[in-house]
């Protein structure tokens, strides 16, 4: 995979983190929104798996994120999002969705107060929302915005939700965009970090049980 340690920082970890808890692609959650009833962007179905390509640095490479299992951590039902590279497990995170929206509550087993919300419903183009929030004991904000477009990957093309998602930690601009396809999830995601360019794109979906 692309780790994210791969790519200088100028030696800020807490940088990483925060770029890291940015990078990983959003496939939770189920909610009931008010104007899209129906509308499912977040397939939770255990066994699920989004094979991704992967661009960075001129290179290419591939990832699986593997949505292993429903948790319950402090009374809140959690889809626990794997990252697989090589065979193995090289990070995780935790994720919901509500009628609010759907938002990250964990990463790596770090507690993310309150939770990041990455789509808000019912889902408006146009919307912005402003976050302030913190990653174990470091802190951050971001600023989202919603629109749409139609858009084309390895999987096929489709018509996406776009939310572009600019985030500040420890006085560094972390930028990313997610395109998210009903029924599917994450079918793509650009960020610029530090001036590093980094670009998933969806190749297959197996939608588990």
């Amino acid at each position: 995979m692309i780790d994210i340690n791969d790519i200088e920082f100028s030696g800020r970890n807490n940088v990483r983190k925060f770029a890291a808890l940015l990078l990983l692609p959003i496939v939770c959650g189920a909610a009931a929104v008010a104007d899209e009833k129906k509308t499912d962007y977040y397939p939770l179905k255990s066994g699920a798996k989004w094979h991704y390509r992967v661009q960075v640095g001129g290179q290419e490479r591939k990832i699986v994120f593997h949505l292993a299992k429903i948790e319950t951590i402090d009374g809140q039902r959690l889809g626990r999002l794997e990252t697989v590279a090589d065979g193995r497990v090289v990070a995780s995170e935790h994720l919901t969705s509500t009628a609010k929206g759907v938002f990250r509550y964990r990463y790596n087993g770090v507690e993310v107060a309150p939770p990041l919300c990455l789509l808000k419903y019912p889902v408006k183009d146009g919307d912005s929302w402003d976050s302030a929030f913190t990653v174990g004991t470091e802190k951050a904000t971001a600023t989202c915005r919603v629109g749409r477009e139609e858009i084309e990957v390895p999987a096929g093309k489709f018509k996406a939700v776009t939310v572009s998602v600019t985030a500040d930690a420890a006085n560094m601009k972390v930028s990313t965009t997610y395109w998210f396809v009903a029924g599917m999830g994450v079918v793509k995601q650009t960020a610029d970090i530090g001036g590093n360019a980094i670009t998933l794109e969806l190749e297959k979906l197996e939608k588990g049980k």
